[in-house]
């Protein structure tokens, strides 16, 4: 069966830029080739000048990424480290538990 990631990439301050965000995609772009996993734009989300510490103000996340995770259109999520969706580990818990209930593991450029 053939994998496909999702990849969510995200900066915290306005020190950063979007050349993080294309940054991370572009390393990101090499794991998955890496792995062998499927990509596709479409499935590229970010939250640019968003603090990790809460899941408010990051629709990159909250609305496009568990969007498509609900509608089954990914079977991995592909983060530069897991610090990127969630530095609270109650937030990063009740992610993987949406994310593993679709049948959908978290990635990081270690592989799962």
């Amino acid at each position: 069966m053939s994998k496909t990631a999702a990849l969510y990439a995200r900066f915290s301050s306005d020190v950063q830029n979007e050349r993080s965000i294309d940054r991370q995609f572009a390393d990101l772009e090499k794991v998955a080739a890496k792995y062998g996993l499927s990509v596709d734009k479409r499935h590229y989300f970010s939250d640019e000048a968003q603090s990790a510490t809460s899941l408010h103000n990051r629709p990159g996340l909250t609305r496009d990424l568990l969007g498509a995770a609900y509608r089954g259109e990914f079977n991995i999520i592909l983060v530069e480290q897991t610090d990127r969706l969630s530095r609270d580990k109650a937030d990063l818990f009740w992610l993987a538990k949406r994310f593993e209930g679709r049948d959908i593991k978290i990635w990081d450029k270690d592989g799962e």
